[in-house]
């Protein structure tokens, strides 16, 4: 399952807007980088947050077990607290909600991180306790943003201008490698490359000025499309967009249309959280009758051997006689030889001594 893009993530942050001055009222750690806030402003607003993935209003409340350590630091602070602004930082993959004394920072990137921090970005509780090479996300640590050399969203002429240098810094490229340098995400700017009738594949030192400029228009176009157009989940492909993406199936059957795209994601990942609990259970399932079939094989094997030692019980008992004559006479003596034991030998056959440790091996004969 893709990630969220910084123009999607901005997108989400205009549907969480109208949260804005509400009071937080439960914080719920759901596991697997899943989470969920409930908000009251005259009514009550729920925001799914799947680290990566998602962070929208969504109309199904989930099950919640009992408070998580991390949970219990977030409601300790944030409890009944307003948040007072919802913003992304520039155009990044992190959303802060900014509740005035403490701030709750999304990171919707690498491995996901959700860190709670106060109004001087002290770090209070990280969900993920991480190092890199130029920041630390720890307790107590000063939070910091990652170095960002991505050009954001820009205008036409700045597109430009990014697009011509890149063709000459990085002629040998393929042109879907812009797609680190502007924020949109792959899957948009594929999409722009292609409406121009060029190839991800194609070297940016092979693109003329004519096609950097359409290009360009392309690049500039999305911001627009993608912040106010339908969001579009593609049903056979499994993926969505803010726009209509030429590489997918666009046909009536294979879409449907959504006016925001926190009700899309809402639907997108409620399905996926279906099949995950479904595979938790059917997992479930198959580990009980896993277990039920080895105690039923244990058991069997418990009966086996019980009936075996039944089995030499009932033979020992039946030549209790014989084996008492061996024993008496092998007490009765000092030293003796096997030869004067086979005397005894009918049913038991006498096939070792071990006169150092006072034992007599027998063999019971079957009857025939």
């Amino acid at each position: 399952m893709r990630e969220l893009s910084s123009i999607e993530l901005a997108r989400l942050e205009k549907e969480l807007k109208p949260i804005e001055g509400s009071r937080l009222r439960k914080f719920y750690e759901l596991g697997k980088d899943e989470f969920e806030l409930y908000f009251y402003k005259g009514e009550q607003h729920v925001v799914y947050v799947k680290l990566l993935k998602t962070i929208n209003l969504t109309s199904y409340a989930s099950e919640h077990e009992e408070a998580s350590m991390f949970a219990m630091q977030i409601r300790k602070r944030l409890e009944n607290k307003i948040v007072e602004k919802i913003y992304q930082h520039g155009t990044d993959r992190i959303l802060i909600f900014d509740f005035s004394e403490f701030m709750l920072i999304f990171e919707m990137f690498g491995k996901g991180n959700l860190i709670l921090v106060d109004n001087s970005f002290r770090i209070i509780a990280p969900y993920r306790r991480l190092e890199f090479k130029d920041r630390k996300i720890d307790y107590n640590e000063v939070y910091k943003f990652p170095a960002s050399s991505s050009a954001g969203f820009v205008e036409k002429s700045e597109a430009l201008e990014i697009l011509k240098r890149l063709a000459l810094e990085k002629k040998d490229e393929k042109l879907i490698s812009i797609s680190k340098t502007f924020d949109y995400g792959p899957l948009y700017i594929e999409n722009a490359v292609t409406a121009c009738n060029l190839k991800p594949s194609d070297k940016l030192g092979s693109i003329s000025n004519e096609k950097l400029e359409e290009l360009a228009e392309r690049i500039a176009n999305i911001k627009n499309s993608c912040m106010n157009g339908k969001a579009i989940m593609y049903i056979n492909e499994h993926d969505y967009a803010l726009e209509h993406i030429i590489k997918y199936n666009n046909s009536l059957e294979n879409i449907k249309e959504y006016s925001t795209l926190s009700s899309l994601l809402d639907d997108f990942y409620l399905s996926e959280r279906g099949k995950e609990e479904a595979s938790e259970e059917a997992k479930r399932k198959e580990a009980i009758a896993k277990s039920i079939e080895q105690q039923k094989e244990l058991i069997k094997k418990l009966e086996d051997e019980e009936k075996r030692y039944a089995n030499i019980a009932k033979i020992i008992l039946e030549h209790m006689d014989k084996l008492n004559l061996i024993l008496s006479y092998a007490k009765s003596k000092k030293r003796f030889s096997i030869e004067e034991l086979k005397q005894f030998e009918n049913s038991v056959e006498i096939i070792g001594i071990d006169l150092k440790n006072k034992k007599i091996k027998v063999r019971i004969k079957e009857k025939e």
